[in-house]
């Protein structure tokens, strides 16, 4: 059983969590069965893994070390005031 405070919140147990495998981010959506009872549904929020691929591009992804050299590259020469490709 789980307390209700003052701005209408409840805890669920860690219990209850693990079970249902509720984690944060998670929307819980609280649907009235009969009078006195309630039923949750939990819709799971994407993680950028589930993302992946949805957009169709031409390019092949040239792994994290690239890109983050080469934002490395264009960042050195904005701070060095050099703004030419």
């Amino acid at each position: 059983m789980v307390k209700v405070t003052s701005k209408g919140q409840v805890t669920l147990p860690v219990e209850i969590r693990r079970q249902l495998n509720i984690e944060p981010g998670d929307m819980v959506e609280v649907e009235i069965v009969e009078e006195e009872e309630a039923r949750l549904k939990i819709s799971k929020s994407p993680s950028l893994e589930d993302l992946y691929g949805v957009l169709e591009t031409d390019k092949s992804y040239p792994g994290k070390k690239e890109v983050r050299e080469a934002v490395g590259k264009k960042k050195g020469k904005e701070l060095a005031g050099d703004e030419s490709e």
